[in-house]
């Protein structure tokens, strides 16, 4: 998690973008549900899901 938010740090991103970030992790949230695990999508086409398996 430290990495996460040095990276966070490094961004440096405007009030807008946070919340525009903020909003997006919410929109994906409501598309999720037993059948659609949109959050496992969102963290595949993001990269995350390829380190855990490093």
């Amino acid at each position: 998690m430290k990495h996460l938010h040095a990276f966070a740090e490094e961004m440096d991103s405007t009030q807008g973008e946070w919340e525009f970030g903020i909003d997006f992790r919410m929109r994906t949230g409501q598309l999720c549900s037993a059948e659609r695990q949109e959050f496992i999508l969102l963290s595949d086409t993001l990269g995350f899901s390829i380190l855990r398996g490093s």
